[in-house]
């Protein structure tokens, strides 16, 4: 069942998405696919199967937008300022008595990746008390939850702004078709990759330390050397996992707006407990992802200690045999955080879209913070098991989709320190009930 049929407002929503997808094609129709308006339409998308309500002024906004662009531009202004009055020129001046006979040339740019700002002074991607992605390293054009946060929608982030995709949570939990849906978004990556000419690296071990990687579609890799950083590449798989991280403590990988998916006809198949494809895109820690969009696994991501994860897309998770399909799961460690994501686990289905059970080894000083989270049959699921704990976990700040979950937005079990506070439900930003 889709998640429209699902919603109290299924008139309202159909006739706004239908509003909608006129205005795209009227976009299309008149080539105007450089203006932002088209990242508004995708994002507008996201949320019409749950707040139809509060959408009708956005898509009001959006269709006269189009209806100026196709019309030639933007509305002019009722009362522009005069012309300025030219400042006279400065006197002319004597030249330069012993000009540089060889300038130094212009410097080249690089590529735009290059220009990732800092993080502020004194930011530890491990300390919890030192972030404030909302005003760093956060996408353009993103929706703001209940509490201010910035989230991305799906084509904010990653190659999303090149290689952008039609989103669609309603065939999340039906095998064929989100199979398909998440070839569907690889080979547009691998489109865009062809067009602008990127290297394909079969597979690779990267065994540089602090090594820089750049626009390259990698099939296969394996980071064993400490402080590689990956910047707008595409993993894009049809193994087990995209990326294996074989790194020692307090050594990490970084990931920042890069691409982790199936490659198209790969079959997600095997068990937990047997041989798999698609198991997840990224195992098993000490890496940061920043702006990173995850699909087509079944489960998006896992992590177990010195992990974090900063204004990530989580979603189109696919079935097989033992999935659980979370978007993150970990099952120990120590220090994972989760800031300004947006997470899409399977509507009403699957285990959860955050899962943190301390089941091989205790797991502590967890940090799950501003995320905007959705599916599952609990949407974040805690937990202890074999007597292992786990304990310093914050959990607050979040939005949660209001009935995306079977069961209850949380789950826990044998819970030991859990800290709640200010989780709320997207629609309308009542209070999520605590359950600790």
């Amino acid at each position: 069942m889709s998640n429209i049929e699902n919603s109290p407002t299924t008139a309202d929503a159909a006739a706004l998405q239908a509003r909608i997808d006129a205005a795209n094609a009227r976009l299309d129709a008149a080539e105007l696919c450089g203006d932002p308006i088209i990242d508004q339409i995708v994002s507008l998308g996201d949320r019409i199967a749950y707040d139809a309500g509060q959408c009708t002024f956005f898509v009001e906004e959006i269709e006269a937008r189009v209806a100026n662009l196709e019309s030639g531009g933007l509305d002019p202004d009722p009362n522009p300022d005069p012309d300025p009055v030219p400042d006279p020129p400065d006197p002319p001046t004597d030249p330069d008595p012993d000009p540089d006979p060889d300038p130094d040339p212009t410097p080249d740019p690089g590529p735009t990746t290059g220009s990732f700002p800092p993080p502020p002074s004194g930011f530890d991607i491990f300390d919890w008390t030192t972030w404030d992605a909302s005003a760093w390293a956060a996408p353009t054009l993103a929706y703001r939850n209940a509490n201010g946060i910035v989230m991305p929608a799906e084509n904010n982030v990653g190659l999303g702004a090149y290689a952008s995709y039609p989103h669609d949570h309603t065939v999340y939990n039906i095998p064929g078709p989100a199979q398909d849906q998440a070839w569907g978004r690889s080979q547009r990556v691998l489109e865009y990759a062809a067009d602008a000419g990127w290297q394909t690296i079969n597979s690779r071990t990267f065994s540089t330390p602090n090594e820089v990687v750049r626009n390259k579609v990698i099939r296969n890799a394996t980071v064993t050397a400490p402080g590689v950083r990956f910047e707008q590449c595409a993993f894009i798989t049809s193994g087990s996992r995209a990326v294996k991280i074989e790194l020692g403590s307090g050594q990490y990988a970084t990931f920042i707006d890069c691409d982790f998916g199936p490659f198209p006809g790969t079959v997600a198949s095997g068990s937990n407990t047997g041989g798999q494809t698609l198991d997840t895109a990224i195992g098993f820690n000490r890496y940061v992802a920043i702006r990173c969009r995850f699909w087509g696994m079944k489960d998006g991501t896992k992590c177990s200690g010195d992990s974090a994860f900063l204004h990530c897309w989580v979603g189109n998770q696919v079935k097989s045999q033992g999935a659980h399909n979370d978007c993150l799961q970990a099952t120990g460690g120590r220090r994972i955080g989760i800031f300004g994501c947006g997470l899409w686990g399977p509507w009403q289905t699957g285990t959860s879209c955050i899962k943190l059970t301390a089941e091989k080894g205790d797991l502590e000083d967890a940090f799950i913070a501003g995320n905007r989270v959705a599916g599952g049959t609990y949407t974040i699921f805690l937990t202890e098991k074999n007597g292992d704990q786990l304990r310093d976990t914050d959990c607050m700040r979040n939005s949660f989709i209001r009935n995306s979950y079977k069961w209850g937005p949380f789950f826990k079990s044998n819970i030991g320190q859990v800290n709640t506070l200010g989780n709320l439900f997207d629609d309308n930003g009542a209070a999520v009930p605590d359950p600790f």
